[in-house]
């Protein structure tokens, strides 16, 4: 069996809110496909879904391509996502 989904309430919709949105302009670290790196969050953006931040990071060689900027998310209904592996420092 499967863990059950929990679902957020409203209050803490906002309180991650309001924490993805105070992470602008900082430092964090965060993991691009597989390998953590230091990056600077450039501006938090949200849809009826989700959470997201903007992080311009450390270059990031994959396949033969140079990755130097992220969108990780997080689900408003559960917090969910890529968002969980940002950091401040």
């Amino acid at each position: 069996m499967g863990q059950q989904l929990q679902i957020l309430t409203e209050p803490e919709i906002q309180v991650n809110r309001e924490k993805y949105q105070s992470m602008v302009g900082k430092e964090v670290t965060l993991n691009v496909t597989g390998k953590i790196v230091k990056g600077t969050v450039r501006y938090f953006s949200e849809d009826i879904y989700c959470f997201y931040l903007s992080i311009d990071h450390e270059p990031v060689n994959w396949g033969g391509d140079n990755y130097v900027s992220a969108q990780p998310f997080a689900r408003k209904i559960d917090d969910w996502g890529s968002l969980n592996t940002v950091n401040l420092i």
